[in-house]
């Protein structure tokens, strides 16, 4: 089979990817794929595939890696104009709690710029920018055509959920005494957040984080959500009087950050009622809506591990599980059993091992083998008999992502007020270096004075010679390294039989930043400090041997260096084996005399400044090699 699969690969690549919705061969049976057209948003030409199945389901689910923003929500839009067109879906489902889903709702029904300036403090940059075409998207609907929005998962962002709360309290309307002091601090709260926030936004994409840290909150958003909910529950009867209409929506986002906590109590214990109870409760969210709203159609998109259609026996590291696609497409509610339609996204040019699917499936290597590079590639995967074996009860539909990982979109950490469990943690880089290279140092002097009162041959080498070893850690931010070099010797026969050997060693700590951090490249600039010496060292063999700088006789002089550098480290990583290249320059602030004892005010002036360069080779690791495999974040 593998002969037969190379041999399509060379001799049809052309015809394979010639058009859209074409046919091709896996496991010896004919598939139907689709190069996905995401640039034009009118034409859905190359969406054909999915045609088919339009007329049976009303629910539709991609099933996504989160790290994946931009091309995630680029996916989403264009695919959200196609349903919208042939198959009438005018709800769209959000992997967030009701608290953003509203936002979200309102603002691209209404365009109020007060709610799109909360997603700059509550939402990353990708999904600000998908909210804005969903906005552009309602201004050319009419009133019964445009699309809503809903979020069915628990308020696992505490922070927005205290800002839509402050949205719903009433405006003008005196609060009741026995209220007063927790409407009076959630209030303050979301005051508190938002400037907060709004500090937090002025830092470049690169220091955020850092900001982030030096103006760690104060205030604690779940400890007064905790105690205002509490009062909630306690005078119910009066919130609902004075919050009015808003009473209903103010109660589910309760609901939702109640759930949460109890959520997080399980995570908390490592209990596996984490991962039953969040699945329960989307469904039940679900449910409910479906129920209100039985003639709806749905999109969405949502972590893998939440769409598989059938119960897993073992499932992104779990067991017997039910994901919320198999509670939904199995439910004996008419208007959700067997109604779902679920793709599967896998993303070959992935960071994370587990995302990527050549570490799942014979089969999803065989659909990377086919796929074009920089597509995405739909590919209809009930229609061949290595699908049914491989990927039975996933998904009726594979999309195989191999656009390049957009570098904004990782590098933007996760924001204040998000349980957002995904692959963006801060990926640590760690190289133990063997290195060889040369110094370009400055021996003029030094030789000048052997050639003029010892010897006229002798002349050392201005290019030393040098090996060494080190290490270099690198996280997002901060790079730092150590290393250690040992200028080879340079032996010069005097015409009296003597000897001189020059050598010395010097010891460098570094402090920088990887300035172009890919999955297999890192460029680091840094700075450092380093201490250093130079050894001459006069073998005597003669019985009129004369003392080399006009002192006593001495065998060993040393020349001292404390050394500023600046340098650039380029590195190419390969698994577990990094290639690379160190150049930079060294400045020798220190007394440039030679000393024996004591410094010898007439020896030729001599410092270790100079250019140098270096190869190394280097045992590399990150931290992503040692996250928990078991069980993918990133899809959740």
């Amino acid at each position: 089979m593998k002969v037969i699969f190379s041999f399509l690969l060379l001799v049809f690549p052309a015809f394979l990817f010639s058009q859209s919705n074409e046919k091709t061969v896996v496991d010896s049976v004919v598939c139907e794929y689709s190069e996905l057209n995401l640039s034009d948003s009118t034409d859905f030409s190359s969406f054909a595939i999915f045609d088919s199945l339009l007329p049976q389901k009303s629910i539709f689910i991609i099933g996504e890696d989160h790290s994946y923003r931009r091309s995630n929500t680029r996916l989403q839009i264009k695919f959200l104009k196609y349903l919208h067109k042939k198959a009438g879906v005018r709800t769209l489902l959000f992997e967030f709690g009701p608290s953003i889903g509203w936002m979200v709702n309102h603002y691209i029904q209404t365009g109020d710029s007060s709610y799109y300036h909360s997603f700059r403090n509550y939402a990353f940059i990708d999904f600000q920018k998908f909210y804005e075409q969903l906005r552009e998207f309602n201004e050319t609907l009419d009133s019964a055509n445009k699309i809503s929005v809903v979020g069915i998962d628990m308020e696992r962002s505490v922070a927005a959920a205290a800002k839509y709360l402050n949205l719903l309290l009433p405006a003008d309307k005196e609060v009741p005494s026995a209220l007063q002091m927790n409407v009076e601090s959630l209030r303050g709260l979301g005051a508190y957040l938002d400037k907060y926030f709004d500090e937090y936004q002025k830092d470049s994409l690169f220091d955020s984080d850092d900001s982030f840290e030096r103006n760690s909150q104060y205030f604690s958003t779940n400890n007064t959500l905790d105690i205002f909910l509490e009062d909630f529950k306690k005078n119910d009867s009066l919130y609902k009087i004075y919050l009015g209409k808003n009473y209903d929506v103010f109660k589910t986002v309760t609901e939702g950050i109640n759930a949460n906590k109890q959520w997080e109590e399980y995570q908390n214990k490592n209990a596996y009622q984490e991962w039953v109870y969040r699945e329960q409760y989307m469904f039940s969210r679900f449910e409910d809506l479906v129920k209100k709203n039985p003639n709806q159609k749905y999109f969405g998109s949502f972590g893998r591990c939440h769409t598989s259609l059938n119960e897993q026996s073992e499932w992104c590291g779990l067991y017997y599980f039910k994901s919320l696609l198999k509670r939904i497409n199995s439910s004996s509610n008419p208007a959700l059993k067997n109604k779902v339609l679920s793709i599967g996204t896998y993303y070959p040019k992935s960071f994370s091992a587990v995302a990527n699917p050549t570490h799942e499936s014979d089969y999803l290597q065989e659909l990377v083998a086919y796929s074009k590079d920089d597509a995405m590639v739909a590919y209809k995967v009930f229609c061949d008999t290595s699908a049914h074996n491989d990927m039975k009860g996933k998904f009726q539909y594979v999309i195989i992502n191999k656009l390049n990982p957009d570098k904004e979109s990782r590098e933007l950490e996760r924001r204040a007020g998000f349980s957002d469990m995904s692959n963006d943690d801060e990926d640590i880089r760690f190289h133990l270096d063997i290195n060889y290279g040369a110094l370009s140092g400055n021996f003029l002097n030094l030789n000048t004075y052997i050639q003029t009162h010892i010897d006229p041959l002798p002349s050392f080498n201005n290019y030393l010679p040098m090996i060494g070893v080190g290490t270099m850690w690198s996280g997002d931010k901060v790079g730092f390294g150590f290393d250690y070099r040992y200028y080879l010797k340079q032996s010069r026969n005097l015409s009296n039989g003597d000897v001189l050997d020059l050598d010395g060693y010097s010891i460098q700590m570094f402090l920088g930043r990887d300035f172009f951090k890919s999955k297999v490249f890192d460029l680091i600039a840094s700075g450092g400090l380093g201490y250093g010496v130079f050894k001459l060292q006069q073998n005597i063999a003669s019985q009129n041997a004369a003392a080399l700088f006009g002192t006593t006789l001495n065998t060993t002089y040393e020349n001292r260096a404390f050394n500023a550098l600046l340098q650039v480290d380029s590195r190419v990583n390969m698994k577990f084996i990094s290639l690379g290249f160190k150049a930079g320059y060294q400045l020798d602030f220190s007394d440039p005399q030679w000393r024996s004892n004591n410094i010898i005010a007439s020896s030729p002036a001599t410092l270790m400044s100079g250019w140098y360069g270096m190869i190394n080779l280097s045992f590399f690791t990150s931290s992503n090699d040692y996250d928990d495999k078991s069980i993918d974040y990133s899809e959740f």
